[in-house]
């Protein structure tokens, strides 16, 4: 299921990746009305693949990076 990009309110977000891009993305989520408590980060600082081959991004089964 897709998230509506317009408010990001109602979810909480996970942020895999190394230290800019996840400060850039969290700032834009929290522009986008998510709660500062909602908003997990995950640092990886070498990203392997980023289209979900590798696995170091399996959540619950679950490709962060997708």
């Amino acid at each position: 299921e897709k998230i509506p990009f317009s408010t990001f309110k109602d979810y909480n977000v996970i942020i895999v990746g190394p230290p800019v891009m996840m400060h850039f993305a969290a700032k834009e989520c929290l522009a986008r009305g998510a709660e500062e408590s909602k908003i997990w980060v995950s640092l990886e600082r070498k990203m392997s693949c980023a289209v979900g081959k590798c696995g170091h991004c399996k959540i619950n089964g679950t490709y962060i990076c997708l």
